[in-house]
C-alpha cells in the first residue's frame, strides 16, 4: 500500500508540475527565465537573485505538493546551489527554471513529508 501511495504522490507531483496551456507552454517570471549559461556567468549579486528565486519556487512546491512539508529534505541550500551549478554547466542553453525543477525532482524522494512541530 505504501508503494502505491508513493507512486501516486510522484505522479500527482509530476502532473501538477506539467500544468500549462493546452500546448504545454507557460510563462516564466523572474530569474527562472535566464539561461543556465547566464546563471553560470552571473555576478555574485545576480546569482543571489537567482538563488532567492529558486527558494521561492521550492516554497511554492512545499505549499502546493501533497504530502510535502519541505522538498529539500535535509539538503542544505549550498548543496542545492552546487546541484544547480552542475546542471547548468552540463545544460547551458536550458532555462534556469528547468534546472531548478530538475533539482527539485531529484530531491523529491527524500523530502520531509510532515512538519516537525
Amino acid at each position: 500500500m505504501r508503494a502505491v501511495c508513493a507512486v501516486l504522490a510522484i505522479m500527482l507531483a509530476s502532473a501538477s508540475a506539467q500544468a500549462a496551456d493546452p500546448g504545454g507552454k507557460f510563462h516564466i517570471v523572474g530569474a527562472g527565465a535566464v539561461t543556465c549559461e547566464q546563471y553560470t556567468n552571473a555576478t555574485p549579486e545576480q546569482r543571489l537573485y537567482a538563488e532567492t528565486w529558486w527558494a521561492g519556487y521550492f516554497t511554492a512546491l512545499n505549499r502546493t505538493t501533497d504530502d510535502t512539508y519541505h522538498v529539500m529534505g535535509q539538503v542544505p541550500a549550498e548543496q542545492v546551489n552546487e546541484m544547480l551549478r552542475a546542471y547548468c554547466a552540463d545544460n547551458p542553453n536550458n532555462r534556469f527554471a528547468l534546472a531548478v525543477h530538475k533539482v527539485a525532482e531529484e530531491l523529491f524522494p527524500n523530502r520531509i513529508r510532515r512538519s516537525p512541530n
